[in-house]
């Protein structure tokens, strides 16, 4: 019964109860959202012009023969567990049989590529719905997902690995996300400054989207879009609601998953990210893990060593993260960003909102700036003794008598070593003098590098480990 609907609201907002009605409200509504047509104004090509274009080389990229070799990875690459599309065969199917139908596989995928046609029982997909809320009463609550068959994944594959090469340079660096090489974090970062935005930056928000609308025919989706306020008068919200057409929201938001607000976020406004972790941990069959088989799987305070949780599975931990170090680690790459002046849009604006003409290494943030902005800042004097001219350096210049004598991890290693092959070691045997000589030279051999990373690992708490590794890839 839980397959099952009964009534459903369609997108006019009539209810429907009759078996026909219902299962009639559906495609009507996808179909009046992905196949209307709509007046779009003429886009000015000298403006397009103006931008980044593809190059000959792009073109060649792109218009590049598809080789066998090629199609058969592309296939292979496509996960087997993947749901099949409307012909029923999966890519495992595919792969187990493509000493059968590998050429024939090849040579329908190379026509596609040389003629532009494609047989319509391969451009056909299976559109299935999942529920977005627990209360289902309107055909908008549901998420399409579409099931396509593999050969029309396969193309897809290819195109798609062909556009991320030449993508990079002709998506604007204002674009944080889904380029490589970029970061979605510098979206929400800006994010949570543009809620204390002013009210010409809201105007302008507005302009661009209506402008990209009337060229490209997309619309905002009323339904999912909010405008929220903060310390705004009464006439002013009014104005910009009627002007933006949005319904009014209200603080803390989520912007790509994450709560936003202007000031720091409290346990309450992280409530929802507890609960859906529970539902998830609930969904696997994790009840035994409560301590009484009840919500108090999240009130009660685990009696655990965080330090050994935190460990790898293979040293006896749970593989958790350690939450805390971890959150060091990413801010410190924030702070690496603006110390070398990264080209990246998040520090652009922090150069033109905060820095200004202000020198990095002496700013200190007003207390009424943004609580993101100013935990930036305290990692940057957490991590200041490692940077040096504006360079991440680790922290002091190494030497070969730190490496092996002075610094705590050479002790654990150096134990674990005389332990292992039951000799006594010093800073004068044969076999440190060895190894001193190899880096000195530069010539490491990888066997004594693989012992020693293996060492690390056994002898070095996680926490330890992690600032181990972030100060060698630094340094």
């Amino acid at each position: 019964m839980l397959n099952k609907v009964f009534q459903i609201e369609d997108h006019h907002g009539l209810v429907c109860t009759e078996g026909a009605s219902i299962q009639a409200a559906f495609p009507n509504y996808y179909q009046e959202h992905l196949g209307t047509q709509t007046d779009t104004e003429w886009v000015n090509q000298a403006v397009v012009s103006r931008g980044t274009c593809c190059s000959e080389e792009d073109y060649a990229i792109l218009a590049k023969p598809v080789t066998a070799d090629q199609l058969k990875q592309s296939i292979f690459s496509i996960p087997k567990d993947k749901a099949p599309g409307p012909d029923g065969y999966n890519s495992q199917f595919y792969g187990d049989a493509w000493d059968v139908v590998g050429d024939e596989i090849c040579a329908a995928i190379m026509n596609f590529f040389s003629t532009g046609q494609l047989l319509a029982q391969v451009n056909t997909i299976v559109v299935t719905l999942i529920p977005k809320v627990d209360r289902l009463t309107s055909v908008k609550h549901f998420r399409p997902i579409s099931c396509c068959n593999v050969l029309y994944k396969a193309i897809l594959k290819i195109i798609c690995t062909r556009l991320a090469l030449i993508l990079p340079d002709l998506i604007n660096w204002s674009q944080g996300a889904f380029v490589k090489g970029r970061s979605i974090l510098e979206n929400i970062l800006i994010c949570q400054d543009l809620v204390r935005g002013d009210v010409r930056s809201i105007m302008l928000i507005l302009r661009a989207i209506s402008t990209f609308s009337a060229a490209s025919g997309l619309k905002v989706n009323d339904d999912k879009s909010e405008v929220v306020f903060n310390g705004v008068s009464n006439w002013l919200r009014t104005d910009i609601t009627h002007i933006s057409g949005f319904q009014e929201g209200s603080l803390p938001f989520k912007y790509l998953g994450v709560p936003v607000q202007p000031g720091r976020l409290t346990q309450h406004d992280c409530n929802i990210l507890i609960e859906k972790i529970v539902h998830k941990i609930r969904g696997i069959g994790a009840r035994k893990m409560s301590y009484a088989g009840s919500d108090e799987v999240y009130h009660r305070t685990p009696l655990v060593a965080w330090d050994k949780v935190c460990c790898p599975k293979q040293e006896g931990g749970l593989g958790i993260y350690a939450a805390e170090v971890w959150n060091i680690a990413i801010i410190g790459k924030l702070v690496n960003w603006i110390y070398t002046k990264a080209d990246r849009l998040w520090v652009m604006w922090i150069d033109h909102v905060y820095l200004k003409v202000s020198d990095w290494t002496d700013y200190q943030p007003s207390l009424d700036f943004n609580w993101n902005w100013r935990n930036v800042c305290k990692v940057r004097d957490v991590l200041a003794g490692g940077f040096q001219d504006n360079q991440w350096a680790g922290w002091g210049v190494e030497t070969h008598a730190h490496i092996f004598s002075e610094c705590v991890f050479s002790s654990h290693i150096l134990i674990a070593v005389e332990q292992w092959l039951q000799l006594k070691l010093t800073a004068t045997s044969e076999l440190f003098k060895a190894i001193a000589e190899n880096l000195q030279n530069g010539a490491v051999n990888l066997l004594v590098k693989s012992i020693l990373k293996q060492l690390v690992q056994l002898t070095v708490s996680s926490k330890d480990r992690l600032w181990l590794k972030l100060y060698s890839s630094c340094s």
